[in-house]
């Protein structure tokens, strides 16, 4: 039973981190892939037309829909910030309501860089995968005998990202196999179990299927079979900058880890966490299972597929506080206590919350300085010098569309011979050389008779004949999202 005095820690920590949360929304702005899915909502007519946009993103359709109804309801971006706050705010509360951890390390995990910014700040599926995440911990050790909240939390998880789908499934079968070492009087009814683990399966299966991508897609083509030693180096990596993400205290520090340009160190950290961890979850069958599971699943998808970025690699440490979670929760039931194991184990994770916390201060003092992207202040350029519903042509589609979804209405995407507020990655998407870009426009303007903005992510060097300069914007944190605007005259 939780204490009253548990309770009440639960909910001052969850507070604070929300109101933190609400400050944070207010001057973190959005890049690209958060305006996307904003930008296929302000393109489609209807739930049809959603659909069919969606094929070469990737995801599972959920957080899509999710945003178009924000989008038909508030008319608003800041909704959709808000909703990440909030799913946020719910894995802070679970995790400082029910984890088996100490209250310092809930605190820490409050403030860590995952929450608290990749995850809590930028407002993508992946603060549904936070929060699914924590529930489906919360829930573990008591999906015996009562599986369906496990399994509603793990059809949430997979309806997200491919990341989601691979937790899902570690989740899965660290539960089978606790299922089959329970008694039989510790069980379930077999027909709930079924039911639990078939929803959870067709979940998984649906949400695979809509992320197969089209054969004419072109972001992340191909798949890696070949034995590449370097490239298991790099994959291996991907476990430190994932668990113990501390970027580079600099403008640029998204995607940074303080150990560039150090792969070699990189790797062995990482193998030694896995290594680690796996030892210091072996007294825990649910928690050694889980965490090989996920950590074979993403390792593995990391070297066929996609290296990915702090977004991706993330889930390691997600998979990390999920086995930790349920080898503490074991340890307490079996009434261990100060044993070597478990004092280890406390340490690691002390030394793992620390550097998170460090990683997340430093993320969200950074974001609270500096403009994140600097699509929102373009638009908002254009608006208040009267251009904002002038044609426009943004060179780089994958960057320029975010100004489009800003300003609600559509560019032309030069290259690409489309005009929308998103992004198509299919076989039609180019990125052209700034002269053909700037001729493009410049045959806008023509046949049009009107003047036309010029939206690029490099500056011109000279200015062709009836091109003037507008605005430069600042220098963003995201490198090539610094945006400068010419007006092109017919």
């Amino acid at each position: 039973m939780m204490s009253a005095g548990e309770t009440r820690f639960a909910r001052l920590v969850a507070g604070m981190f929300f109101a933190v949360s609400l400050a944070k929304l207010f001057t973190h702005e959005p890049w690209r892939d958060e305006w996307g899915p904003w930008g296929i909502a302000l393109a489609s007519d209807g739930l049809r037309q959603l659909w069919r946009a969606l094929p070469y993103e990737g995801h599972a359709r959920f957080w899509y829909f999710l945003v178009f109804a924000l989008e038909r309801v508030t008319g608003r971006f800041e909704s959709v910030q808000l909703v990440t706050a909030v799913f946020a705010t719910v894995a802070v509360w679970v995790v400082a309501r029910f984890a088996p951890f100490p209250r310092w390390a809930r605190v820490l995990f409050a403030v860590g860089y995952y929450p608290l910014f990749e995850y809590g700040s930028i407002a993508r599926p992946y603060s549904i995968e936070l929060a699914a995440t924590c529930v489906a911990a919360a829930v573990f050790c008591r999906a015996r005998r009562a599986p369906l909240p496990l399994a509603v939390a793990l059809v949430v998880l997979a309806q997200t990202t491919i990341y989601g789908v691979i937790l899902a499934a570690a989740f899965g079968v660290a539960w089978l196999a606790d299922l089959w070492r329970a008694a039989p009087g510790d069980r379930a009814l077999p027909s709930h179990s079924w039911i639990a683990a078939g929803i959870v399966g067709v979940s998984m299966v649906a949400a695979v299927a809509q992320m197969v991508p089209p054969s004419d897609s072109t972001f992340a083509r191909g798949w890696r079979t070949k034995l590449e030693p370097s490239r298991v180096a790099r994959v291996v990596a991907t476990v430190t900058r994932g668990v113990t993400p501390l970027p580079r205290p600099q403008v640029h520090f998204w995607n940074t880890h303080v150990l560039d340009g150090s792969p070699r160190v990189e790797c062995a950290v990482g193998a030694a966490m896995l290594l680690v961890f796996s030892l210091l979850f072996v007294r825990s069958p649910s928690a050694l299972l889980l965490w090989i599971v996920a950590t074979a699943g993403l390792l593995a998808f990391e070297y066929i597929k996609y290296e990915g970025y702090a977004r991706h690699q993330g889930h390691f440490f997600l998979a990390f506080l999920a086995a930790a979670w349920l080898a503490m929760e074991a340890q307490r039931a079996a009434g261990a206590k100060n044993n070597v194991v478990a004092s280890l184990g406390l340490a690691v994770l002390a030394v793992v919350l620390v550097v998170n916390a460090a990683g997340g201060l430093l993320a969200v003092a950074v974001d609270w300085t500096f403009p994140f992207s600097t699509a929102t202040a373009a638009a908002q350029t254009l608006r208040r010098r009267g251009l904002a519903e002038l044609p426009a042509v943004g060179r780089r589609g994958s960057t320029t569309a975010a100004v489009a979804a800003v300003l609600g209405r559509p560019i032309v995407l030069a290259g690409t011979g489309r005009t929308s507020t998103f992004v198509s990655w299919d076989h039609t998407y180019r990125v052209p050389s700034l002269p053909r870009a700037t001729e493009e426009a410049r045959r806008l303007a023509a046949t049009s008779g009107s003047a036309v903005l010029l939206i690029l992510d490099t500056p011109l060097v000279k200015l062709p004949r009836r091109v003037e300069w507008l605005a430069s914007m600042a220098e963003p944190i995201v490198r090539d999202e610094q945006f400068h605007i010419y007006v092109v005259q017919p």
